[in-house]
């Protein structure tokens, strides 16, 4: 009532103008206003509203006989001339109905309408009474309007026996429901009759045309019959054979289900939150930092978005990472601090499980409750970022980290399923100078990579990705377009899932620095768009940095939503069809 240009609209409900004010501290929407109407105001109606019917309902009115009927010998009824057009299933117009009679029963004025059709319409007057109160007689109207359909269509040639209306009782005859915008209130004289379209006649010209077309195709399909059916040799052409699994038609699109919702007040965004599927996978696990010193596990349904907190963890020192594991079937999470022996730690859950980090001989691997394993011997002063992991259950798991800043290299190396060194790690190779964060993602066969990388310092940043088999070096890098209606910009911030049918999911956060959006973009098994994308965060906020989870149709974007000088974690399901 006080938004200032909703006042023109308002009229006299309007109140004095105020402009919004903003508060910053502010976390929840203040409470809606109750303001009274005033008594003075009353509701506007579009439609004007219809007259009480009384609980009678309107009947259909018996259609006029013709010169062929045989009744016309009895009786004076006024004819209609033959082949004209039955009137339409609906009662008599309302316009037409006298209100101060509508209780009244009429008898028919011509006893053999009464015995074809029952007592005659609730109304002051009988049918053929309205029909002579016309300017014109009933003939001439019917003529009238049968001339001008034979003006506009003049090789209709309708059967008076299609157009006859069956005669039924009154109790048969279904009732029609008062229609504020029947015929009967756009013009002051109906007209009873509704143009039917018919077969028309073809003339002689048309018929010889439509005999030379189909003889013409009858001689084409038997010449092309003899030349596919006749011996390979004397033609020359193989016969086509169908592929036993077609591919589909339509590409398999991931889609939003329901708008975004906060799952949670607070999260850190420097520790990457982590993700996993329960047992059943009927609920999506996360593990990520409340603050610097408080780690947090919630369960959500990927499909409705519940939420419930069974784990949250308060002890001095510095989160480095919170992961959900499950011990015999059952969820549980590990947070680990910045006072463990290696650095930038994460537990992997595994066959055996097991926590992986860097300490001052390189990348290790320790068995949990056992001794620290040296897999690949990095330079631990390198300036090396967190290593994200993604496993391929009973093959091994995918590392991927960025050595040397953003001007360094990224690094994709392979671990067997106990944690050991399979291969690598290998170096992507890239065409930009200024490297961020990778994370990966794994399918059966192989993984993905995704960063985001700019060649220059004024140019913006894009999202690179390549691909790799399983302990095989990866791919050159490729830059990922980013499609049309998004606010444009940086793309930063990418996360990727595998879909079935060798599928993919991409997620990144688009826009200028604080108003950044998160969309998701199907992927098909060489990095190419599938479909239109999807901007997963709501409007007006600023998303981004976060990850996908995904399991069978179902995926869910996670993503971080900047409120003031903090943050929440936000969830989108997605539906993934295989």
């Amino acid at each position: 009532m006080r938004v200032r240009q909703f006042s023109t609209a308002l009229g006299d409900r309007a109140r004095d103008a105020q402009d919004p004010r903003i508060d910053l501290r502010q976390k929840e929407p203040p409470a809606i206003p109750v303001v009274a109407e005033p008594q003075t105001s009353s509701p506007r109606f579009s439609t004007p509203i219809p007259p009480p019917r009384l609980g009678k309902p309107l009947i259909r009115r018996p259609a006029l006989p013709t010169i062929a009927d045989e009744s016309m010998a009895v009786g004076g009824d006024t004819l209609r001339p033959p082949g004209a057009v039955p009137p339409p299933p609906r009662g008599t117009p309302q316009a037409l109905l006298d209100e101060g009679s509508l209780n009244d029963e009429v008898e028919p004025t011509n006893p053999s309408l009464a015995n074809s059709y029952g007592p005659s319409h609730r109304s002051g007057t009988s049918m053929r009474h309205l029909l002579a109160s016309n300017s014109r007689t009933p003939h001439q109207s019917s003529t009238a309007s049968h001339q001008r359909e034979s003006d506009d269509d003049s090789n209709l040639d309708v059967p008076s026996e299609e157009l006859s209306a069956p005669q039924q009782s009154n109790s048969e005859l279904p009732t029609v429901p008062y229609d504020p915008d029947s015929f009967e209130s756009r013009s002051s004289t109906p007209n009873l009759h509704v143009r039917v379209r018919s077969r028309p006649q073809l003339n002689l010209r048309a018929k010889m045309v439509t005999w030379a077309v189909l003889a013409l195709a009858a001689t084409s399909l038997i010449c092309g019959s003899w030349l596919t059916l006749r011996h390979p040799k004397q033609s020359g052409v193989k016969a086509a054979v169908a592929p036993s699994n077609p591919a589909p038609q339509t590409p398999l699109l991931c889609s939003v289900t329901r708008p975004g919702q906060r799952i949670s007040p607070s999260i850190l965004p420097q520790v990457a939150a982590l993700a996993a599927d329960g047992p059943s996978a009927n609920r999506l696990f996360v593990g990520f930092a409340e603050n610097a010193t408080t780690a947090a596990g919630i369960s959500v349904d990927p499909s409705d978005l519940d939420v419930s907190f069974p784990f949250r963890e308060a002890r001095e020192g510095r989160i480095v990472s919170v992961t959900p594991l499950f011990i015999d079937g059952r969820p549980s999470f590990i947070a680990l601090r910045d006072n463990q022996p290696m650095k930038q730690a994460r537990a992997v859950d595994a066959a055996v499980d097991f926590i992986f980090g860097l300490s001052e001989l390189g990348m290790v691997r320790q068995a949990i409750g056992g001794t620290t394993e040296t897999i690949w011997a990095v330079d631990a002063k390198a300036n090396i970022t967190d290593p994200r992991l993604s496993t391929m259950s009973g093959l091994g798991h995918a590392v991927t980290f960025r050595q040397g800043g953003q001007s360094g290299s990224i690094q994709l190396g392979w671990l067997t399923e106990p944690g050991r060194a399979m291969s690598g790690p290998f170096q992507v190779k890239s065409g930009v100078g200024f490297l961020g964060t990778p994370t990966v993602a794994t399918n059966t066969k192989r993984a993905l990579v995704v960063y985001a990388g700019r060649p220059s310092e004024t140019e913006p940043w894009s999202i690179q990705f390549a691909f790799a088999d399983l302990g095989q070096p990866p791919e050159p890098a490729n830059t990922f377009a980013p499609p049309a209606g998004g606010p444009g910009g940086d793309s930063i911030a990418p996360a990727v899932v595998a879909l079935p049918n060798q599928r993919w999911l991409l997620q990144w956060s688009e826009g200028g620095q604080g108003q950044r959006q998160v969309r998701i973009q199907t992927l098909d098994n060489h990095g190419q768009s599938l479909g239109l994308p999807n901007t997963v965060s709501p409007v007006g906020s600023n998303a981004g940095q976060g990850l996908l989870w995904s399991s069978g149709q179902r995926a869910v974007s996670l993503y971080v939503v900047s409120v003031g000088r903090s943050a929440e974690l936000w969830a989108t399901p997605i539906h993934c069809p295989q």
